[in-house]
């Protein structure tokens, strides 16, 4: 579960420097995608039925709750800073898989999450650190 944790805070990392809507984007998937998960945060968080369980007391002031902690850990608000997350794997083994996850969010405070992982592991891909 540790790994699952890094590869998404790795991928928030990486998508976090471009700003995208929530649809699917096709070109970010391998084509030898065994399967594919997509959430458009966006829309789900725009749809009247959403709309209408966060307006709830009980279910807002556990929102409110998660909300808080994810902007101090991580600097961002899933209710307002993710549009999209996508999963997908060209496998069907456990701990197999990409996680893209399009997001405003502190970089530095992810980074450092993930740094403290144990089984943190640093690649270089072109120009960039994963």
């Amino acid at each position: 579960m540790k790994r699952l944790g890094a590869m998404v805070a790795v991928a928030a990392v990486l998508a976090a420097s471009v700003a995208m809507a929530g649809p699917l984007q096709q070109e970010r998937v391998s084509a030898t995608a065994k399967w594919v998960v997509h959430v458009d945060v966006e829309g789900l968080l725009a749809s009247d039925l959403v709309g209408a369980i966060l307006k709830q007391e009980k279910v807002a002031g556990e929102v409110a709750k998660g909300v808080a902690k994810l902007v101090d850990e991580i600097g961002c608000d899933p209710t307002k800073d993710i549009k999209a997350v996508t999963a997908y794997g060209t496998s069907f083994g456990k701990e197999q898989g990409v996680v893209i996850i399009q997001a405003k969010f502190d970089r530095e405070k992810v980074l450092a999450k993930v740094t403290k992982a144990d089984d943190h592991k640093e690649t270089t891909y072109g120009d960039s650190t994963i």
